[in-house]
């Protein structure tokens, strides 16, 4: 519900052909396909820099002459300036990325996809991730049965970078998946960077790491997202609580270019709110996703959320991003 009012307060704020911006950097100089210094990524809170869309930045680098990186790559996600976030606090299930706190360069959601495929031939279970990262270990303590299927062991035990599965998984249950996020942002980024890099035929000599850009820096190029009514769809229509969170927060871009805070978008969005006749003081929107267990809004003030949006030249984008009863998103089985 309180998703609701964030999608529509960003369509009106922001605009629908809204996009984020990544930025990189160039720390040297380039020497025909080497890059003599520092690779820089300047993140804004990309709500949706998926798997393809870092591939496709990587890809882009690579294309303006930049293959071998001889010096460091260097993360700058100093757009948002948050508290630290605890993944556990809300319900105890830190390795969830829909429990995860906003981040000015989140790549791919830190999520590994992990299926679970009943293997009828040998009558056991196999268990492989996308993207594959071979610093992550399976461990498979699941028994192959043909009972009904009722339920699967979708919450595996996880230490440090091994996940391990136990119990058992009935055939009948067909393919599953589960998407966790169990490393830090760091980690995640040097892992599939690396991976992404190589594959593109780069190569690194250095390390990735935390940083900040500097003035002397020199632009290489700049990334664009989608528009902002596509993030919505994916946003709503799967409830993604981390999109979510990076919306409001990009709210707060309005008045602010940089080291942007929770209360800025926060006064951004009440703003607007009270513009359609909703006071501030009836309102707590805290993260802007609804997970939380102090946000706040009234049935009334929902309601003159959706008139508002019914009324709005907006509208189409806004309904369109809503899920359909019996067809897909949150609302596919209702």
């Amino acid at each position: 519900v309180m998703k609701l009012v964030t999608s529509l307060g960003a369509l009106e704020i922001l605009g629908p052909a809204y996009r984020w911006k990544t930025e990189v950097y160039v720390s040297g100089k380039i020497s025909g396909t080497t890059l003599e210094g520092d690779l820089i990524i300047k993140g804004y809170g990309d709500a949706n820099l998926n798997l393809e869309s870092f591939w496709v930045l990587l890809n882009k680098i690579q294309s303006k002459g930049v293959k071998n990186i001889n010096g460091n790559v260097i993360l700058d996600r100093s757009f948002f300036k948050l508290p630290h976030h605890d993944p556990s606090n809300f319900d105890g299930k830190p390795h969830r990325p829909y429990n995860l706190g906003p981040d000015a360069l989140m790549i791919n959601f830190r999520a590994v996809q992990i299926n679970l495929a009943p293997n009828k031939k040998k009558k056991k279970i196999d268990i492989y991730s996308v993207p594959h990262l071979d610093e992550i270990k399976f461990v498979n303590n699941l028994r192959f049965t043909n009972k009904p299927c009722w339920s699967w062991p979708d919450s595996p035990k996880i230490q440090n970078k091994q996940i391990v599965f136990s119990g058992t998984f009935s055939s009948k249950c067909g393919e599953k998946q589960r998407f966790y996020s169990i490393l830090t942002p760091d980690q995640y980024a040097e892992l599939l960077f690396n991976q992404i890099w190589g594959n593109l035929g780069g190569s690194l000599s250095g390390k990735i790491l935390p940083g900040l850009k500097k003035k002397s820096d020199s632009l290489l190029l700049k990334h664009s997202s989608k528009p902002l009514t596509e993030i919505l769809k994916a946003t709503n229509k799967f409830s993604n609580n981390a999109m979510a969170r990076q919306v409001f927060l990009t709210l707060g871009s309005k008045q602010k270019n940089s080291a942007i805070t929770t209360s800025d978008a926060e006064q951004e969005l009440k703003s607007w709110l009270e513009s359609i006749g909703v006071p501030k003081s009836d309102v707590t929107i805290d993260n802007g996703s609804g997970l939380s267990r102090t946000s706040r809004i009234s049935v009334k003030n929902v309601a003159r959320v959706l008139e508002r949006a019914w009324q709005s030249p907006l509208m189409p984008e806004f309904v369109s991003s809503l899920p359909l009863l019996a067809t897909d998103g949150t609302l596919r089985k209702k």
